[in-house]
């Protein structure tokens, strides 16, 4: 029987190879409890030129090839998508995404809204890109009275706070962290028994 709140969470610029949980360097720990209780798929792929077309992927269910679309400023909305699929199966759709980031003020609109989705920023009020998103992924549920699809993306692109830069050996360990730290936030916070 299908819950009624989905979430989906993207990270940017992270190899599953990098994560504890799949035998990587780096700790993990809130990851390998969303594994625990979910299912590991190990065969999806998304060959794309940015992170951005591999996402477009995602919501518009095509090939990157199939979009014709190579940069940011030719992208545009397709008529149907996993957001108004989202809206036909009874639920309000939400993008959250970070307000500091000016492409993404430009171009998330043209490539991801749709007529029946909210974009909300994630005003970055911690040290971390992943936890502020979180954050407000919580946020929007706390609030919601209705059923809900939530899709979320995370970068790394703003620097951490300087005074916890030696606390990591590289960035990739720093990304690792950060995000999993976000995860757990979801993971804590969220009703489990009703969102997926």
């Amino acid at each position: 029987t299908p819950k009624k709140n989905i979430v989906l969470f993207s990270l940017e610029a992270k190899s599953r190879h990098l994560f504890e949980t799949f035998g990587g360097p780096y700790p993990s720990p809130n990851l390998s409890r969303l594994v625990a209780q979910g299912v590991d798929f190990t065969q999806m792929h998304s060959a794309a030129g940015s992170t951005a077309m591999s996402l477009a992927s995602v919501v518009h269910g095509r090939y990157t090839h199939d979009l014709g679309r190579v940069d940011y400023d030719s992208s545009t909305v397709y008529g149907d998508n996993i957001f108004s699929e989202m809206t036909r199966r009874g639920r309000r759709s939400y993008f959250v995404w970070h307000d500091s980031q000016e492409f993404l003020i430009k171009y998330i609109p043209k490539i991801y809204k749709g007529p029946d989705v909210e974009v909300r920023g994630a005003s970055i009020d911690d040290p971390y890109f992943s936890t502020a998103v979180a954050r407000k992924v919580i946020e929007i549920a706390n609030e919601s009275d209705q059923p809900f699809f939530i899709m979320a993306h995370t970068s790394p692109e703003r620097p951490c706070d300087p005074s916890l830069k030696s606390e990591w050996r590289n960035e990739h360990e720093r990304f690792i962290f950060e995000d999993d730290l976000a995860i757990g936030i979801l993971l804590d916070n969220l009703d489990l028994e009703d969102t997926r």
